[in-house]
């Protein structure tokens, strides 16, 4: 419905996704995980393909008008009317639109317990149907339905099992190599086309269900993990945020003129210096290997206006990782690069929202 003169409607802080994919190149499957240490769940991100999140959905009403006279006021309130009529309309009957109406993504979960009858992990005969719920809620009601695009992605959740290096969970995406470029994941691309290129499944999961997990919506317990902060963390990789630079300055392929993530794009040096230029790490603009054990930033437009018109600082240890660059240095955020046990991050801050 258009809005009536003197109104107009805005995304605010909208996700945008550069890059596309060339469906004549196979696609190629990275992981990201998050692990347990000394009492604190780190994020170990294994090169997820990602770029931008296509998200956005908060809309603005702008008034411009004058009041001076009568016949001014009284249009004044018209307008006001009508703007409140439309919004009413573009949800279920709620002004602020947030109805069935909306676009939204949801996702489809093929677990692979329950397909094979393991009778563990999401087909344990006690737990599995929690687990189940409180994943299925996360992706529709805490990710699908934040996002300003329509589609349906399907994620295989593969066997449960004992992850390596006291990971808690691994996520991967589907991505497509193209040297000499910045590109985005299937999950990305799907949700912004509307297509699914590769006629499946455009990412998977793993979880290790062995230890203490918490499923419900109230506050975990001593000593168990939060299954609903976790999920959002991994499914937020899954959407792109996250990075595919490797220690040496190289890409996915580790090939001079590589494939980056559109995510890769936005990542600067302290002195403002671009990472990633004409498809290689940019030594010959003035950026240092050194950089990424020191600092880099995210400098992205809506980003930095919900961080007070700063660039977003990004976790650089000074040992690199396979966690490094793909989470924000800020402990208090769900992307940041370790979440304690008993505790809950399950909302996107709007600096994430912003990225």
């Amino acid at each position: 419905m258009k809005l009536p003169d003197g109104v107009s409607r805005k995304c605010v802080l909208p996700w945008k996704v550069k890059g596309r994919v060339d469906d004549s190149v196979v696609p190629v499957k990275r992981k990201d995980s998050l692990a347990n240490y000394d009492g604190l769940a780190y994020h170990e991100t294994r090169g997820i393909c990602c770029d931008t999140h296509p998200l956005g959905n908060q809309a603005v009403l702008r008034l411009q008008f004058r009041m001076f006279f009568p016949f001014e006021r009284a249009c004044w309130v018209l307008t006001m009317i009508l703007a409140f009529v439309a919004c009413w309309v573009a949800g279920d009957g709620s002004p602020t639109g947030h109805g069935s109406a909306r676009a939204a993504v949801t996702f489809g979960f093929n677990y692979q317990d329950v397909a094979q009858g393991t009778g563990q992990g999401f087909d344990d005969p006690n737990e599995g149907e929690a687990r189940r719920q409180a994943l299925e809620e996360v992706a529709d009601q805490w990710v699908g339905q934040q996002l300003d695009h329509t589609a349906s992605l399907q994620i295989t959740v593969k066997l449960s099992e004992e992850l390596s290096e006291n990971a808690l969970a691994q996520a991967g995406q589907n991505y497509t190599i193209r040297a000499n470029s910045f590109q985005s994941g299937l999950v990305a691309s799907h949700i912004q086309t509307g297509r699914n290129s590769s006629d499946g499944a455009v990412g998977s999961m793993t979880w290790d269900l062995s230890r203490k997990w918490h499923t419900g919506t109230d506050a975990p317990p001593k000593g168990h993990h939060d299954f609903r902060s976790v999920a959002l963390h991994e499914l937020t990789h899954l959407l792109g945020l996250s990075s595919l630079l490797r220690e040496n300055g190289r890409g996915l392929q580790d090939a001079f003129f590589d494939t980056y993530a559109s995510f890769d794009a936005f990542l600067e040096n302290a002195s403002g210096t671009k990472l990633v230029s004409s498809g290689r790490y940019n030594t010959m603009g003035g950026a240092s290997l050194s950089d990424l054990t020191t600092a880099v930033y995210f400098d992205g437009h809506h980003a930095n206006a919900a961080n007070n018109g700063q660039r977003v600082q990004l976790f650089t240890p000074n040992s690199f990782r396979t966690s490094s660059l793909s989470h924000l240095d800020d402990r208090t955020d769900p992307l940041a690069h370790q979440l304690r046990i008993a505790t809950t991050n399950r909302h996107w801050s709007l600096v994430d929202r912003g990225i």
